[in-house]
């Protein structure tokens, strides 16, 4: 791996982070939040969304996903000759962003207002209000980016071990082996 990255060109863990940032961009607009129940089919019957996408879901969502395709981006600008230094290093630390962001986004998912739910004449207990899956598929590809990411900062400091034919060994060191065949 260390020889394709003097070449220029994106190893396979790399590939990993730019599909994920290609792929949170897309996701972004998959439901991340859904009322569902009672209130669901009236609003949807009087014209209003039942969903939100990660775009109309706050600033934490859009960033997250922002942060996963910067990522990308970075890694992507690789092949063109754009050498950033410590591309892997940012790259984790845009992928442990976004997985940060994300979770703060489910965490505080806003519940509807019973006072309005109210004036509907419905109660609490006929609506909910829960994640959608854009934000589970979010998630779990930022958590695959930012494992990438891990791997590849383990991974891009070793060099193979050279392997030397077995009649190039010294001669000591074959006289040994032939003693110990278990070495």
């Amino acid at each position: 791996m260390a020889s394709a990255d003097r070449s220029g060109r994106s190893t396979p863990l790399e590939w990993v982070g730019i599909l994920a940032g290609v792929g949170a961009l897309v996701i972004s607009f998959f439901p991340w939040q859904r009322v569902t129940g009672q209130f669901a089919e009236l609003v949807g019957q009087i014209g209003f969304r039942t969903t939100s996408t990660a775009w109309s879901s706050g600033l934490v969502a859009w960033l997250a996903v922002l942060a996963m395709a910067l990522a990308a981006g970075l890694l992507a600008a690789r092949p063109f000759g754009v050498r950033v230094p410590g591309v892997s290093v940012i790259w984790l630390l845009l992928a442990v962003t976004a997985v940060v962001l994300v979770i703060i986004r489910w965490v505080t998912l806003p519940d509807l207002d019973p006072a309005r739910l109210a004036l509907l004449n419905l109660k609490p207990e006929d609506v909910q209000s829960n994640a959608g899956p854009g934000l589970f598929l979010c998630l779990g590809i930022a958590i695959v980016s930012m494992a990438a990411a891990v791997a590849r900062i383990r991974t891009s400091g070793r060099q193979p071990a050279p392997l030397r034919p077995p009649a190039e060994a010294p001669a000591a060191e074959r006289a040994d082996q032939d003693r110990r065949p278990d070495r």
